[in-house]
């Protein structure tokens, strides 16, 4: 038992529980909203210059 009493144990048990409890583990909407933005962004932006790209290279090749 550590030198600890039931009551004791029981005391931390229940602080520990009221304080995970009163934690919020949702992520605000704001910070997903940007975050799937930034992401989209990226994305989208890697494949703009992919395009472009296979563009440039199908023109050298043919002339």
């Amino acid at each position: 038992m550590n030198g600890k009493s039931l009551l004791h144990i029981y005391h931390e048990q229940k602080l520990a529980d009221e304080f995970a409890r009163d934690r919020n583990p949702e992520v605000p909407a704001i910070f997903v909203a940007v975050a799937l933005f930034v992401v989209v962004f990226v994305v989208g932006a890697a494949l703009d210059t992919a395009w472009v790209y296979l563009q440039q290279w199908y023109h050298v090749a043919t002339s």
